[in-house]
């Protein structure tokens, strides 16, 4: 799977995570706009609404996956090119990519049911949700941003690492931080190098045969 990813072509990435949600966003965009133009004809359905809800959320589940994987693959599978005696451990970085996927996933999983709810209750009457969760919600959100810009970071870092070769300081890195960051844009420029540098590490391995 690493292999794949960091094979793969920046307009393959940015179709499986971006493309195909957008797509559905769209559907949905249409579905409500259909359901409120014929509010004079006949009663709006929301049932309409949250079943594309589901889609999209569907969607973007799968989008979530490949993106983790990216970051995974960079991050764990481009080690090996780093020189050793620069080379740091990547299990702050492993735990710090596992914290918001499975917060993600918590989260969508809770909408869901919560969806689920709010389109099978009877008009007038509210989903029994307990407040505590709202409460508990606001921390985990908040560590799984600093989750994230750390994996940025470190996304970054092994990126230039590898490609300088050497030990690099942020400011040797700060374009591929906003451009990891600025995923849509950043995938355009960075995917390339990677391939470049996936393509070299198969170069060599060949040159070592012969």
């Amino acid at each position: 799977m690493i292999s794949t990813i960091l094979r793969a072509k920046h307009w393959q990435l940015f179709i499986l995570i971006f493309g195909l949600p957008f797509l559905v966003y769209l559907y949905m965009v249409y579905q409500i706009f259909s359901t409120f133009s014929h509010l004079e004809t006949r009663e709006p359905d929301p049932t309409i609404i949250f079943g594309s809800i589901k889609y999209l959320m569907g969607f973007a589940f799968i989008s979530m996956i490949v993106y983790w994987t990216w970051y995974w693959s960079v991050g764990v599978g481009l080690r090996h090119k780093i020189p050793a005696e620069i080379k740091t451990s990547p299990n702050l970085f492993k735990v710090f990519l596992l914290f918001p996927a499975v917060y993600l996933v918590v989260v969508s999983l809770f909408a869901l049911s919560l969806i689920g709810q709010i389109s099978t209750i009877e008009p007038g009457t509210e989903p029994a949700i307990n407040p505590l969760i709202f409460t508990l919600i606001i921390p985990f959100h908040f560590f799984s941003i600093f989750c994230i810009f750390y994996c940025i970071y470190h996304v970054a870092k092994t990126i230039k690492t590898v490609e300088l070769q050497r030990k690099v300081t942020f400011s040797d890195f700060i374009a591929e931080f906003f451009l990891v960051w600025f995923f849509p844009i950043g995938i355009w420029i960075l995917q390339p190098t990677i391939n470049k540098l996936t393509e070299k590490e198969d170069q060599d391995d060949f040159n070592e045969i012969l």
